[in-house]
């Protein structure tokens, strides 16, 4: 997958998917593992083009994925979701950098396969 950048005024942002988003996700939500973030985060993966701000803060997200890709400034002043909307595109684009990012279970090959 590509990265998936995202415009704010003048400045680029690169959104960063992994285990240390999910690190990040973590503190911010005050849970205690990588289990119940990813319970959380999880919804993406059943949701049909509906979501709901009770199913996820999708601003905090986006912007611990910008913060996970190396951003130190201050986002406060941008309107991130306006922003991230923009593009047609972007949720689709984003459900699935958060879901291939998901930790998968390894399954073993069943012999003469």
């Amino acid at each position: 997958m590509d990265d998936l950048i995202l415009q704010l005024g003048e400045k680029s942002f690169k959104l960063k998917f992994g285990l240390g988003l999910f690190r990040i996700l973590g503190r911010k939500w005050q849970l205690p593992g990588i289990d119940e973030v990813v319970q959380k985060i999880a919804i993406l993966d059943s949701v049909d083009g509906k979501l709901t701000f009770e199913q996820i803060d999708l601003e905090q997200v986006l912007i611990s994925a910008i913060e996970y890709g190396g951003c130190k400034d201050d986002l406060s002043d941008f309107d991130i979701i306006e922003e991230f909307f923009k593009d047609p595109k972007a949720l689709d684009n984003f459900k699935d950098g958060i879901i291939n990012s998901l930790p998968k279970a390894e399954t073993e090959e069943e012999p003469g396969k």
